[in-house]
C-alpha cells in the first residue's frame, strides 16, 4: 500500500535533478492525482542524454520505467504513487509488479 503523504518537492528535485521551479511547474493534478506527463519526462532525458548526465538520464529513466511499466495507472503520465515508491528505493513493490 503507497503511503497517502506527498513526497516534497525537494525530494523529488535531489532524486531526478530537476529545478524546483520544473518540479513546479511539471507535476500537476490529472485525475486527482498528482503526475508528471511522460512527454516532459522523455525531454527531460533526451537533454540529460544529450548532456552526458548519465546519473540525471538514468533516474529520470528509472521512474518512467517505474511509471509505465511497473505501476501504470494513467496513459502518458506518470502519478504521485509511481514517483512515491521510486523515491522509497524499496525493491519490494518492483518485485511484487514483475510477479
Amino acid at each position: 500500500m503507497v503511503s497517502k503523504k506527498t513526497p516534497k518537492h525537494s525530494a523529488i528535485v535531489t532524486a531526478l535533478h530537476l529545478t524546483t521551479a520544473e518540479v513546479k511547474a511539471h507535476l500537476q493534478p490529472k485525475w486527482k492525482l498528482l503526475c508528471f506527463s511522460t512527454n516532459f519526462l522523455y525531454q527531460k532525458a533526451a537533454f540529460f542524454d544529450e548532456t552526458s548526465n548519465h546519473d540525471a538520464f538514468d533516474a529520470i529513466l528509472a521512474l518512467l520505467i517505474y511509471g509505465l511499466v511497473f505501476f501504470p495507472n494513467l496513459n502518458n503520465f506518470v502519478d504521485i504513487n509511481a514517483i512515491h515508491i521510486f523515491l522509497s528505493k524499496n525493491l519490494v513493490p518492483t518485485l511484487l509488479a514483475d510477479t
